[in-house]
């Protein structure tokens, strides 16, 4: 019982103190359009938009931020298809005004898509 109440008085405290801190948070959001091109061994896509939406918390020196690549299609001159999606997200602490010190997680997902043509052949 005695490290419950010791943990629930830390925890009381640390929330506390930052409560009480007289820095605001700002927030900041964000929408871009990157052109790119897919390659899959010697092969390329066409080049295609694909737009990236981010987000960002910050409060004294540390800020949290996300950013997502929304559904983004290659299309290759053979008929298939590459789909890529991405998300970030790090925790971050400005040490200088240009200089941040960044630990994060990246998730990318690339799924293949390949259509098959058919021709009809004429037995004749």
């Amino acid at each position: 019982m005695k490290k419950h109440k010791l943990l629930i008085s830390l925890a009381i405290a640390t929330f506390a103190s930052v409560a009480m801190a007289e820095d605001a948070i700002s927030y900041s959001f964000s929408l871009k359009d990157w052109y790119s091109k897919a390659k899959v061994g010697s092969t390329s896509s066409e080049s295609t938009n694909s737009p990236i939406v981010s987000a960002t918390a910050r409060k004294g020196d540390y800020f949290v931020t996300a950013s997502t690549l929304l559904s983004t299609t290659y299309s290759f001159g053979s008929g298939s298809e590459l789909f890529r999606k991405d998300a970030d997200l790090a925790l971050g602490w400005s040490v200088h005004p240009n200089v941040s010190l960044l630990l994060g997680q990246k998730n990318v997902g690339i799924k293949k898509y390949f259509k098959i043509l058919w021709r009809s052949i004429d037995p004749k």
